[in-house]
């Protein structure tokens, strides 16, 4: 501290470099041979610059002397704010320097790694080449776990760096570890869910809390953690303040629901994303979304189509939201036109539709292929279960969440031919005449129009009107502005900060200069509301 101001106030906290979390759980569920280590002191394996360094002093009293010393820490400290940027940009550089591309780096998340392999040997083999890049940027793994007890012997002799497969009981016990806060039982090699809140305060802070005890980065409990969200949500529409008791009807309904998360243990997801050995004739992401006035939800799986005839279908992940609280009253015949239509949607231009529709039509265009979109009615429709408060199964999440939908299992799946009801949105130009002329467009008719050809005498004509209604509008401003003076305060476009384009043009400022937007948008013209011509 320094004059009123710490260390970390006046640091640069850099870039956020780390790895997008799924992805790494995801890439950990890949291959049947799973494995994961940590990166042993990884802060402490970078040296600080020393000009840096002489800014990490501490006072350390020595007990038998009681004189007080002045130390400084010569290596990246926990506490800084830039710390977790320097330590994971370190670490990219070491794999991108000494390994094959970005693959290593792509693996780690801060300081945890974890990776998948098909086989036994690819998987030493990847675990091994690993651990030999980071040594040569003085980083070593430790902590090593996996569902193979080859790879953990093949390890073994290495004591200082490796955990033993003895120290886990591989093989005799059950035990479940952590992988970047997941619980993973390795002997079964699969994902198990503990959820321990404690002893609930029904108050809507107290609830809220235990809400967001539950972790959950792949959305595996979505049907359980959105339902509680529906109902915490109501519970301030009903006017309840943070702290006030909860009527007892609705407490009821939390008892019930804390209770069954205890149901939860019982439960438990595959790991593995490819579960069995043999060549695969086909893979598929069948993502399932659906939608209700309370919330709408995204269910993904990976089905496989095995040469054998065979097929699995795994859990890969889900997202789930609550809606708006702004809601529309629909009529009943509009619902069902509105569903006809949504059928469409996704088919027809982006262009056709108003923004909001637009917007989204066009991202999702741009993110696949829209013959790859499907109706599916809402009975057979997985995601529905977690968007809505209430369920018709006693369950809080019914096996099938996990399993899959039943109209992902056969080989042939009849659904996937396309036979909805295709309707063509074709677009048109009306044009408009006015009944009555403008009461003075002399100042168009004075231009000079033999200056101007076709589209250019158009354009032209129209950047001269737009420049004299300012003139007119905003004399003193646009007189000041050209000469490079400030508005005046008493200016109704203070504001606004305007400035003058190159064509002439008042134009409004601001700071959204370097924003991916037109022109136009970022810096729109400035007019008067109502002319006074």
């Amino acid at each position: 501290m320094y004059e009123g101001r710490s260390l970390n106030s006046a640091l640069l906290t850099g870039p956020a470099l780390q790895n997008e979390l799924r992805l790494v759980l995801l890439k950990f569920s890949e291959g049947s041979i799973a494995f994961a280590a940590d990166v042993e002191a990884m802060f402490s394996r970078i040296r600080l610059h020393p000009e840096d360094a002489r800014y990490h002093r501490f006072l350390w009293k020595d007990p038998e002397s009681e004189r007080v010393k002045v130390f400084q820490m010569d290596r990246v400290t926990f506490g800084d704010t830039c710390s977790p940027f320097i330590a994971i940009s370190t670490i990219m550089r070491t794999a991108h320097e000494f390994g094959q591309g970005r693959e290593e780096a792509n693996n780690l998340y801060m300081d945890d790694y974890l990776d998948s392999a098909r086989t036994t040997s690819e998987a030493i083999a990847r675990a091994r080449d690993v651990q030999d890049i980071l040594r040569k940027g003085d980083f070593h793994l430790t902590k090593w776990v996996s569902n193979c007890k080859e790879l953990m012997e093949a390890f073994g002799g290495d004591s200082s760096s490796l955990t033993t497969a003895e120290e886990y009981h591989l093989g005799e016990d059950t035990f479940d570890t952590k992988v970047l806060g997941v619980r993973w039982r390795q002997q079964d090699d699969v994902l198990v869910f503990h959820v321990d809140l404690g002893e609930a305060v029904f108050t809507r802070r107290g609830l809220l809390s235990k809400m967001a005890k539950i972790y959950d980065p792949l959305g595996l409990l979505s049907p359980a953690v959105t339902r509680a969200k529906i109902m915490h949500r109501q519970l301030g529409l009903c006017g309840l303040n943070w702290d006030d008791d909860i009527p007892a009807g609705q407490k009821k309904w939390w008892k019930r629901w804390i209770g069954q998360l205890e149901e939860l243990k019982s439960l438990s997801v595959p790991r593995c994303l490819f579960p069995r050995e043999g060549e695969i004739a086909s893979s598929e992401l069948h993502t399932f979304g659906d939608a209700s006035e309370e919330a709408f939800a995204a269910a993904m799986y990976l089905r496989n189509v095995y040469k054998d005839g065979d097929v699995t279908v795994r859990i890969v992940m889900a997202k789930a939201r609550l809606a708006p609280l702004k809601t529309v009253s629909v009529a009943r015949l509009e619902l069902q036109a509105a569903l006809l239509g949504a059928r469409n949607w996704i088919r027809s231009p982006a262009a056709y539709y108003k923004p909001y529709v637009n917007h989204r039509i066009g991202e999702i265009q741009t993110l696949t292929d829209p013959s790859e979109w499907r109706f599916v009615p809402g009975r057979l429709n997985i995601s529905d279960c977690a968007t809505r408060s209430t369920a018709k199964q006693r369950e809080l999440i019914h096996t099938s969440w996990f399993r899959g939908p039943e109209i992902s299992w056969p080989v042939d799946l009849p659904w996937i031919v396309n036979n909805e009801e295709r309707r063509t949105v074709r677009g048109g130009q009306v044009l408009h005449v006015t009944e009555e002329q403008p009461a003075d467009w002399s100042y168009v008719d004075d231009l000079a129009a033999e200056e101007f050809a076709g589209f250019t005498r158009i354009e032209g004509s129209l950047l001269e009107a737009l420049k004299k209604a300012q003139r007119e509008s905003f004399s003193k401003e646009v007189a000041d502005l050209r000469v490079g003076k400030m508005l005046r305060k008493t200016s109704i476009l203070l504001s606004f900060a305007p400035f003058v384009d190159e064509q002439g043009l008042m134009r409004v400022g601001g700071r959204l200069g370097k924003a991916l937007l037109p022109y136009d948008n970022l810096h729109p013209i400035l007019l008067l509301a109502r002319h006074p011509r």
